[in-house]
């Protein structure tokens, strides 16, 4: 229904506020309250339905699951999309159940001026959010005074100690003590730049939270939780980190009233009450997911670490090489997206003799980079073509590649020409910045297959020289002259 048949029915009704209430009181529990389209990763998206009682009840798990949520009171910024559940939970439905204030403001691209200036004490963010403002932070010390720098960089070894046993339960009175000295000092006067040296808690979800980065915001000071669900839960986590300061590297316990089981090949099997009434006009796709048992197929592949749950990837992402090595993307990507000059990235290698990878610049950061070094550029596509730049994530690429097995390091990459736009029609990146791989070949097949233009003959080629080109050519005469029987 229009909105402006919305107002002409409502002038026609002439309804009070009694008339309203008596509307609130006639809907049913079981009645359908909203549909939230899938991320469309692996296909086209598809609609959710998601029933009142059913979200209501689930968003409660944040609630019960986070004491923090429900016992203090928090005031937010609202800048995910209301399209997406998280959106939608923090933004509406949690402050029905606890003291939570979203604030908004004037515009998405004013969002740094908007956590300045409510300066929030809770956050629901997905990982990109994370990186985008740890990457400044990081540009932001390269090009400070030595004295800054010297201060950052004794915080930052001390606070590497801290969290560390911080998560083992080993801190002392004196290292706490040295801690809060040292985060006065260094940490703090960079949170409040950024507005976050009120934060409480931070919950990350919606993809996968690089563990580098979940650490260096806790070595900050900065309480960040991961949970992990899906639209299908109806806004619930299906896990979370209930801990505060929890170590990275897993996405915590599950939460009162739902079941999690791991079934063929580790797929994260899921059962609850509260969970979404099917896909919208697509009974077979909801066949799908959700088994006669009533279990719910995520498609995505864990496992349990002392209690907690573990994402490895999502199940059709696994890829295998020509050698026949099970390879995670995910993982490979997260390790990548730890540099603060990387958007994002996509890598690729199913049947193929190496992996390679698509990268997408951080522009700021990375023109940050070349204007300190005095690279000239003319805009985005002209400084991904600068040869510093280019050396730039090489040598970003090389650091990752010592962290990885070597069936997992990347061998060639190739950095994409224009910025992901989320909201541009047929983009292959989500509003939540998950990477949609299939479409991502299909826009940039190119820059791919180029990377695979060399062989395993060519690079031999290149490494022997021009050794064997006389005798090469003496043998394709002797051919030419005479006939081989």
């Amino acid at each position: 229904v229009a909105y402006e048949e919305v107002l002409r029915q409502g002038a026609k009704a002439g309804g009070g506020r009694e008339d309203f209430e008596a509307m609130v009181r006639a809907i049913d529990p079981r009645d359908p309250a909203f549909i939230i389209y899938t991320s469309g990763t692996t296909g086209n998206p598809k609609g959710a339905l998601i029933a009142h009682g059913a979200h209501l009840a689930a968003a409660f798990t944040f609630v019960e699951h986070l004491p923090i949520l429900g016992g203090e009171a928090h005031r937010t910024v609202a800048f995910l999309p209301l399209g997406h559940i998280m959106g939608r939970d923090i933004t509406i439905t949690f402050p029905l159940f606890a003291d939570i204030v979203p604030h908004y403001g004037e515009d998405l691209a004013d969002l740094p001026q908007t956590l300045f200036e409510v300066a929030p004490t809770l956050l629901m963010v997905v990982p990109r959010y994370l990186q985008k403002f740890a990457s400044q932070i990081l540009v932001a010390m390269e090009n400070s005074t030595p004295l800054k720098k010297a201060v950052y960089h004794l915080a930052l070894d001390f606070g590497r100690r801290f969290a560390g046993r911080r998560w083992a339960s080993e801190n002392g009175s004196w290292d706490r003590f040295l801690y809060h000295l040292l985060h006065f000092a260094a940490f703090r006067p960079i949170l409040n730049k950024l507005g976050f040296d009120r934060l409480r808690l931070v919950i990350s979800g919606g993809a996968p939270l690089p563990e580098e980065t979940m650490a260096l915001w806790q070595i900050y000071g900065v309480n960040v939780s991961e949970v992990y669900g899906q639209t299908e839960t109806g806004g619930a986590m299906i896990s979370g980190q209930e801990k505060e300061f929890a170590r990275p590297g897993d996405v915590g316990s599950v939460p009162q009233g739902w079941r999690v089981e791991l079934g063929d090949a580790g797929e994260i099997l899921v059962k609850g009450a509260d969970m979404f009434r099917g896909y919208w006009r697509n009974p077979a796709a909801t066949g799908e997911v959700l088994d006669d048992q009533g279990w719910l197929h995520t498609g995505d592949v864990g496992a349990w670490r002392d209690g907690n749950l573990r994402i490895i990837d999502r199940a059709r992402d696994f890829m295998i090489t020509a050698g026949g090595k099970n390879i995670s993307p995910t993982y490979i990507e997260n390790i990548l997206r730890s540099s603060p000059y990387v958007s994002e990235v996509a890598v690729f290698g199913d049947k193929r003799k190496y992996v390679t990878a698509l990268i997408e610049i951080d522009y700021d950061t990375v023109a940050d980079w070349a204007r300190s070094r005095n690279v000239p550029y003319t805009g985005f596509t002209n400084l991904t073509e600068q040869k510093p730049i280019q050396e730039l994530l090489g040598a970003e690429i090389k650091k990752s590649n010592r962290k990885m097995a070597r069936v997992e390091q990347i061998k060639a990459f190739r950095i994409l020409p224009k910025v992901l736009d989320p909201e541009e029609e047929g983009e292959p990146v989500t509003p939540t910045r998950k990477i949609k791989r299939n479409l991502m070949y299909e826009k940039f097949a190119g820059l791919v297959e180029e990377m695979y233009e060399s062989t395993e003959d060519d690079m031999l080629t290149r490494e022997v020289g021009d050794i064997l080109g006389g005798h090469r050519a003496n043998n394709e005469n002797q051919q030419i002259g005479g006939r081989r029987d």
